[in-house]
């Protein structure tokens, strides 16, 4: 298989090309800029998490040892770093890489794409130029990207996405080199390294080896052009690959299982798993034609019913898509390989093996819909390819290009902010407890209390025993100054979670303002049993044993309070006046 070389024309147009992908698909992900950091994750991995937080040996050796939330990410959570050491915790920083490794993904696109295109038949020239770069940006601009590259949490998407484009373009040129050649042991050393780091940086892209088998068959038709390429040979070529594979599905099982977010499917049978991932393929497939409803949740159904008829929709039809493909596949073989290619990468992300409570995300597109993309790409080439097509061909494809950047640039401006990201969410799906909760606690933030109430009710309206609605709710009641109605609700909570410290620490308060400082001293006794580190806890103890008349207690609780947060004026100015202690 040989690329013939370019003429200086051919390299200038694709310079420009290459120039408008990335210029392009820099203007449709702008808003994310100004995005802060979101209470979807963003606070558990970054604000909250002073572990990624440098590069010492401490540092590097929690990046490459933990599972922190479920996923194995060394990779990912070493850039986070590089972004701290470089923009503290200003989050514009954050989103500047993620929108510059999706800008470089659009490009290697380009480059993958023009490979595989110069495969087919036909001229190259600027037709090929043109249909390389329209399917790059079919895939960078597409609306189904936002969740990927505006939330800093999925850094692990374009990351992991970049090498792993990055391998299948190493493949490919490595097939385009001499057999038994240097140059084509060292691309293929370079796809296995991509790969590696690829699911260094997330474990979705261990399909990927099958999809270079696909991707074997066509377009590269190695079966055909080559007689050392027996099937065989070519599976054996990927075992390094296979080999990492497996390491990062047993690495990504156990981190998942160990966070509990496969515990809520865990008595899933195998008929509703496949019924799951057929409705993904079918999801997936129609989202990328219709990309309408966008939302940061798609909840998983309050009772699963695999007869529904979304479900049985969803299976007839990708059952039905996959029989007709096989049939026609001898005479349209880049249907059948996009397709295959599409089931391949989508696999562990489908719902075979469910993970948390949502039943899709628009994050899990970002692989599998590149295949979609390079048939975007061979379509346009194909109709330019027909003088008669042409016209009306380009300005089809400008248009949606267009209509698709805009729609992103829409979608991307949600993800700004919590408050914007959760009431965007709640216009899709009223009933979303997730999206009633987190729009709650954005509220509260924000000082907008009753509005936080309200929404924390309607979280608990749809499920009744949640802890952390409930406790939501008491928080909220307690600053609105309707104390014996936290309590209440404080009472609930610690009943149904005794581990809740800080329910036993607000518990503590609303005693102490109700004047039961017996109560209070024995909740916020609690809480300094469950978290001795917590100075709030120690501080509630220590009023209420002053009140109670044991000052001595009292002043080494004080005392505590404020070793452990120097910043505790209450505490300060308590110790000074009853103790006249001066400096703690």
């Amino acid at each position: 298989m040989k690329v013939s070389p370019s003429t200086p024309a051919q390299l200038g147009a694709r310079w420009i090309a290459a120039l408008l992908v990335l210029g392009f698909t820099w203007f449709a992900f702008s808003p994310a800029l100004d995005g802060a950091f979101l209470n979807w994750d963003d606070e558990a991995n970054l604000v909250q998490n002073p572990h990624y937080r440098g590069l010492s040996p401490g540092h590097l050796r929690w990046m490459f040892t933990t599972t922190h939330l479920g996923p194995y990410q060394p990779l990912s959570w070493l850039s986070l770093a590089l972004d701290h050491a470089v923009w503290g915790m200003n989050p514009y920083g954050y989103h500047l890489t993620n929108l510059a490794l999706h800008a470089a993904n659009a490009l290697l696109l380009f480059l993958l794409i023009g490979e595989l295109l110069r495969l087919g038949r036909g001229p190259a020239g600027r037709h090929l130029v043109a249909a390389s770069a329209a399917g790059a940006l079919f895939f960078s601009v597409h609306p189904l990207r936002v969740e990927s590259v505006a939330w800093i949490t999925e850094r692990r998407d374009v990351l992991s996405g970049f090498f792993a484009l990055s391998c299948v373009l190493a493949h490919v040129r490595m097939c385009a080199a001499p057999s038994g050649s240097g140059s084509r042991r060292r691309w293929y050393g370079a796809s296995i390294g991509c790969f590696a780091l690829s699911l260094l940086s997330k474990a979705s892209p261990m399909a990927l080896p099958v999809a270079l088998l696909v991707l074997d068959v066509h377009p590269l038709r190695r079966i055909r052009s080559d007689p050392d390429a027996t099937p065989r040979a070519l599976v054996l070529e990927k075992l390094p690959h296979f080999l990492l594979s497996c390491a990062a599905a047993t690495i990504a099982l156990v981190g998942q299982r160990a966070s509990g977010a496969m515990d809520a499917a865990a008595d899933l049978g195998w008929l509703e798993r496949i019924v799951l991932a057929a409705h993904g393929y079918a999801f997936y497939l129609w989202k990328t034609v219709a990309p309408f409803g966008l939302s940061p949740i798609y909840p998983f159904p309050e009772a699963f019913d695999p007869t529904e008829r979304r479900f049985v929709i969803s299976a007839v039809a990708v059952t039905t898509a996959t029989a007709i493909l096989f049939v026609i596949g001898r005479r349209r073989p880049a249907l059948l390989a996009t397709w295959l290619a599409y089931l391949v990468l989508a696999l562990p992300v489908i719902g075979v093996v469910p993970v948390g409570l949502h039943l899709a995300a628009d994050r899990y597109t970002y692989l599998p819909c590149i295949p979609f993309a390079v048939l975007f790409g061979a379509a346009v080439r194909g109709a330019l390819g027909v003088r008669a097509l042409r016209s009306w061909a380009t300005a089809l494809a400008v248009l949606s290009l267009l209509w698709l950047g805009w729609t992103a640039q829409r979608q991307a401006r949600v993800w700004r902010t919590s408050t914007a990201l959760w009431t965007h969410a709640l216009r899709l799906e009223p009933r979303s407890f997730v999206a009633h909760h987190n729009l709650a606690v954005s509220l509260e933030t924000r000082g907008h209390v009753a509005e936080a109430r309200l929404h924390y009710e309607q979280a608990l309206e749809v499920r009744p025993d949640d802890s952390n609605a409930r406790y939501g709710l008491a928080r909220t009641l307690a600053l609105a100054g309707d104390h014996a109605s936290a309590v209440r609700e404080l009472e609930l909570v610690v009943a149904e979670s005794p581990e809740h410290f800080l329910a036993w620490h607000d518990l503590g308060a609303a005693h102490l303002e109700l004047g039961d400082p017996g109560a209070a001293a024995r909740c916020a006794g609690k809480a300094v049993e469950l978290a001795p580190g917590h100075a709030g806890a120690h501080f509630v103890l220590g009023r209420s044993l002053l009140e109670l008349g044991h000052d001595e207690r009292a002043e080494q609780s004080l005392r505590t309070a404020l070793r452990l947060d120097r910043d505790l004026a209450a505490a300060r100015d308590l110790l000074r006046s009853r103790f006249g202690v001066r400096e703690p």
